[in-house]
Order: C-alpha cells, then structure tokens, then sequence
C-alpha cells in the first residue's frame, strides 16, 4: 500500500515538473488603478484651477462694474448745481 501511495506521488510530481507552467495573464490591481488614479488626480486639480480662475474673473468683472457705477453716481452728484436758497435780505 506505501509503494502504491508513494508511487502515485513520484508520478504527480513528474508530471507537474514536465507540464509546462502557466501563468496569470492578468495584470494585478494595483498596477492597473494606479495609473487610473493619477489621471483622475491631475484632471481634478486642473479642473479645480480652471475653475478657480474662472471665478476670480467673474468677480473683477463684478468690481469693475459696481466701481464704474459707483465713480458715475459721484460725478454726477458732483456735476450737479445746488440750488440756491434765498436767503433774507436783512439778516446776517
């Protein structure tokens, strides 16, 4: 019974030394979604700066437009006569 049991082994490891060896093809996760993760990173920041600077425009077009409104209303307050208050003539 040993010989037997102990045959069968020796001829499983012959056989798996002679067949030929099989490798996973698949590559490993890490290595795929790294990549993945970088570009996803970049594209967010650029992203976040584009539109960081899309807003800083907005608002200097903002404050230039309330301070063109606000330099017009002075002048033409400024620009404005005031009228004159008659005054009694006896009175100093």
């Amino acid at each position: 019974m040993f010989d037997l049991v102990g045959g069968m082994r020796r001829l499983q490891k012959e056989a798996g030394r002679r067949m030929p060896v099989q490798r996973n093809r698949r590559p490993k996760l890490a290595v795929v979604s790294t990549p993945i993760v970088a570009v996803a990173s970049v594209a967010a920041v650029v992203g976040l700066v584009f539109w960081d600077e899309r807003r800083r425009i907005a608002m200097r077009q903002r404050m230039e437009q309330l301070a063109g409104s606000v330099s017009a209303s002075v002048k033409s307050s400024v620009n404005r006569v005031a009228p004159t208050v008659p005054t009694p003539a006896g009175k100093d």
